[in-house]
């Protein structure tokens, strides 16, 4: 990979003139409202089969007066993010699918360790009753049985009613207790599956936080007006611009010109250099 080196420039509002600065935030605000709208649009689109109908990019251009290369702009940057949110949803379809099958796993293992203690209890209940004198025992069972009829856990030796008590019931509970929580998780993953399986959210513009700080927020509740400045605010104070294929030295908004090492914006009012 060929080494590239690349350079940045700061401009500041106070390097322009009051009709470039106006103009900059006329053309901040229209963008964000178009992209909102846009955003809207595509999402019905999308999912709700509401269809934009053909020459969606000259709707845009007629309802807020700009040229061809802002909805331009606007349209692909939205297409972009809805393709993304469907990528990403489908990535933590397939995460969460993959962690239920691991849990499901470790519950059949489980089931089947509780399983084998529980034909020891009933084997234990049989030698109790005269029924039997042979003690069920499985692999990795953890204890042994001897001629005296005692067992011995962890080189502990006890007959079989302290045996009973004190190690098989024991871990009938615990294992008991975690096949009760491998299903809660099962079932938390399942419902997260299901979630997932839904359309996306919309993007709340603006954050979420800021949104429902006017209800939680001492001094949004006080005072809406000040929560609805700073969620406009919020909404409109940037713009960012995708880049362009065709576009050799620049986007849909931005052009660099070789020639006199300049970057000229197309505004909606004025071309700014």
């Amino acid at each position: 990979m060929p080494k590239t080196i690349s350079q940045s420039q700061r401009l500041y509002l106070k390097h322009l003139s009051e009709s470039q600065v106006n103009c900059i935030h006329h053309d901040l605000k229209v963008y964000n409202q178009m992209y909102h709208y846009s955003y809207r649009r595509c999402y019905d689109d999308t999912f709700y089969n509401v269809k934009i109908g053909k020459g969606f990019q000259k709707k845009l251009k007629a309802r807020y007066g700009t040229s061809d290369y802002m909805p331009l702009s606007v349209i692909s940057d939205v297409k972009a993010k809805i393709k993304t949110s469907i990528q990403i949803q489908k990535f933590h379809e397939k995460r969460v699918t993959r962690e239920h099958g691991n849990i499901q796993n470790k519950y059949k293992k489980v089931e089947k360790q509780y399983r084998q203690f529980k034909k020891v209890h009933n084997s234990l209940i049989s030698i109790s009753q005269g029924n039997s004198d042979k003690l069920h025992i499985f692999k990795g069972c953890g204890f042994s049985y001897t001629k005296h009829n005692t067992c011995i856990v962890d080189e502990k030796e006890m007959n079989l009613y302290l045996f009973e008590e004190l190690y098989i019931k024991v871990m009938m509970k615990r294992l008991n207790h975690r096949l009760k929580m491998l299903l809660w998780k099962m079932n938390r993953k399942k419902q997260e599956i299901a979630n997932y399986k839904k359309h996306p959210k919309q993007i709340c513009f603006g954050s979420c936080r800021l949104f429902k700080a006017q209800y939680t927020k001492e001094e949004y509740i006080n005072n809406h007006q000040k929560w609805k400045e700073d969620y406009h605010h919020q909404r409109n104070k940037q713009m960012i611009i995708q880049g362009r294929r065709q576009g050799k030295y620049g986007n849909n908004l931005f052009k660099y010109e070789l020639d006199s090492n300049t970057m000229m914006y197309r505004g909606i009012k004025e071309t700014i250099y």
